[in-house]
């Protein structure tokens, strides 16, 4: 029996929904779990008297997160230029870097046990190497749950990641022993190494699971043939993006990088050091883990996930919006002070963990629409953040917050700026698709038995591969082949 066009889509999207078992249940949760060490990692070297000597804060220039910031940079240019290079070398990287990441903190600590200078170009080394591997592992967590299971996933995982981090937060903050701290960061790494294998194999159980049940999104030769890590990727359900969907992404990466290093700057998070006990002070419970948790967890449902149906251009515009509150309780903080004073801060603070999500929710959706490389891909949103990010720590640090303010405001006309250019491009792109539409309708197709309407590529992939009985790689390839691709992104 033939399958309509709605029906094979339906049957699709039952199979992915279908696919979260617990092993991929774990397999997000351990991916959580190890993105939270990677940020627990940065936390403890940036804002724990045990890393932080008192002469580095002075000058931005000589500010610790700065040179870690230039590491990360560093890090998505490789990303942007490399990728095929990456991929082909991941089974040394994957061994190799950890330990460099902690050689990294080793180095970094020395100075505050009068074992080096903190001006010695080993500390900036151990930064900058620590900066990139940080970057490193997060990528591979977010790639490896958005090309195997989907946005949706992804939003789960890094909402959990935002969890992880708080708690662990609260647990090392409890520890004011130098030791513990050091100890703690020079684990990070390998524990978030650790989680990253353990997240893979349990992924691939899943799709091994999965492929045994006769689900129509794998099958035997797609489990050979397409991975990321060794994990079978998913099978894109999508017609592929229009040009103005493209143009759309880069703008939303641009401005959500930019939200996002403003917001950082302005957080706890901004300059490394200038608050090293923000992590050991003693704060209740609620208010630092379980409020802003329920809150990114209600964020994440109904700003992300429940308009995620939308076009691109209204997609991202509420989580956004609600985002840029954190820029508005900026303005309002010199002027308030008691009760009034502590809740402002606390949404800047929640603010962060908004365009934390959002960001990382992004790079998952431009993975789809953009027609790069996806290291390239990832490469370029950590290149928009990294680079904004040196900008603030370069010109915002220790000048007035008149110079702050006014970066704020300029911040919220660029975004607003921004996206009445993107409803511009949707405008514009739905005119033409509906213009597209006419002329197919007016247009007819010859065959053996007279004639009928001409129909989307899409639609005439899905019945020829139909009629030919192929197998959901198989259909994959034949469309993206009929779309013009080179082999070299199919591979990808």
């Amino acid at each position: 029996m033939k399958l309509t066009r709605a029906q094979y889509v339906d049957n699709l999207e039952q199979a992915n929904t279908a696919s979260f078992k617990p092993w991929v249940y774990a397999s997000i949760a351990c991916s959580s779990i190890g993105l939270g060490f990677t940020s627990l990692w940065c936390l403890v070297m940036g804002h724990t008297e045990a890393f932080i000597p008192p002469a580095t804060l002075d000058d931005p220039f000589a500010n610790p997160r700065l040179f870690f910031l230039i590491g990360a940079l560093l890090c998505s240019v490789f990303y942007i230029a490399m990728p095929g290079q990456l991929r082909q070398h991941d089974t040394k990287l994957r061994v190799i870097l950890p330990v460099l990441g902690a050689v990294g903190t080793v180095a970094f600590a020395l100075p505050t046990q009068g074992l080096l200078g903190p001006s010695s170009p080993i500390v900036a080394c151990g930064l900058a190497t620590v900066g990139a591997i940080q970057f490193w592992l997060s990528a591979r967590f977010v790639l490896m749950v958005a090309r195997t299971r989907g946005t949706g996933a992804t939003v789960v995982c890094v909402t959990g990641w935002i969890i992880a981090k708080l708690l662990m937060i609260e647990i090392i903050g409890a520890s004011p022993s130098s030791t513990v701290q050091i100890v703690c960061a020079v684990a990070a790494p390998f524990l978030a190494a650790a989680l990253f294998e353990i997240s893979c194999a349990l992924m691939r159980r899943a799709a091994v699971l999965e492929a045994g049940e006769g689900a129509p999104s794998r099958d035997d030769s797609s489990l050979a043939d397409r991975t990321v890590f060794g994990v079978p990727q998913r099978t894109a359900l999508h017609t592929p993006p229009a040009q103005g969907d493209r143009v759309i992404t880069y703008l939303l990466l641009f401005i959500v990088a930019a939200v996002l290093a403003v917001m950082r700057f302005v957080s706890y998070l901004g300059l490394w050091g200038n608050t090293s006990a923000s992590i050991a002070a003693s704060s209740s419970m609620l208010l630092s883990v379980v409020i802003p948790s329920c809150i990114i967890v209600l964020f994440a449902r109904y700003a992300i996930l429940l308009p995620r149906h939308l076009g691109l251009a209204l997609r991202f515009q509420p989580a956004l919006f609600l985002t840029l509150a954190g820029l508005f309780a900026v303005a309002m903080q010199p002027y308030a002070q008691g009760a009034w004073l502590a809740a402002l801060s606390i949404i800047v603070q929640v603010s962060q963990l908004f365009a934390h999500l959002l960001f990382w929710t992004l790079i998952a959706t431009a993975l789809d629409v953009l027609s790069m490389p996806s290291y390239r891909t990832i490469g370029v949103a950590e290149a928009m953040y990294a680079a904004a990010s040196i900008v603030w720590v370069v010109v915002l640090a220790n000048n007035p917050f008149g110079l702050t303010l006014a970066v704020v405001f300029a911040l919220y006309l660029v975004v607003v700026s921004t996206l009445a250019i993107i409803g511009n491009l949707s405008a514009r792109e739905g005119h033409r698709w509906k213009t597209e539409d006419e002329d197919h309708e007016r247009s007819e197709l010859p065959n053996n038995e007279g004639t009928e309407h001409t129909r989307s590529v899409r639609e005439h992939c899905l019945r020829l591969a139909e009629d030919s009985k192929l197998s959901p790689r198989e259909t994959e390839v034949f469309m993206l082949l009929a779309q013009g691709r080179s082999h070299a992104f199919i591979q990808d």
